[in-house]
């Protein structure tokens, strides 16, 4: 899903998933900062394995619908999957030329924290405009009933949650 009527060069998004089972393979977030286009975005990913990890990274499509990683994925720190926790991604998009991009990850009902996760900078040139931004979340693999196929809250910057 996209708020289509948003377009910026700079976006400070958050969205939570929220399964209700520990995933039997793995339950996705993606958090979009900046979408051009089809196949043309910017987007911080959060991955819940089925061993209870969290991992961060952020990624890109730049005219591809393959997502190239532009950083390392990282365990989130502080905090593991267990059913029932929801865990909150806040993804920061700012500039052009280059674009700064910050993804942190805290469990719902926790102080956020203060450190980011991931951080990095891109100019790759068909991402150097204004665009939209969005939630999708997924899951891989044979998964249980009652996953992570689709809850997800999306906040729009200055509306309460």
């Amino acid at each position: 899903r996209y708020l289509g009527s948003t377009s910026a060069t700079s976006a400070d998004v958050t969205g939570t998933l929220a399964p209700d089972k520990r995933p039997t393979a793995s339950a996705h977030l993606e958090v979009v900062g900046r979408r051009v286009g089809t196949n043309q975005e910017y987007d911080g990913l959060v991955s819940l394995t089925s061993a209870g990890g969290v991992q961060a990274n952020l990624r890109k499509l730049d005219g591809s619908a393959t997502a190239v990683n532009l950083a390392t994925a990282r365990t989130a720190s502080g905090l593991s999957y267990t059913a029932g926790i929801q865990p909150n991604a806040r993804l920061q998009v700012h500039g052009t030329s280059p674009t700064a991009l910050r993804l942190r990850v805290w469990a719902n009902g926790s102080a956020e924290p203060a450190a980011w996760a991931v951080t990095t900078t891109d100019s790759s040139l068909a991402l150097q405009a204004a665009g939209s931004v969005g939630l999708r979340s997924y899951l891989s693999g044979d998964q249980c009933a009652g996953g992570a196929d689709g809850p997800g809250v999306l906040r729009e910057p200055g509306r309460p949650s």
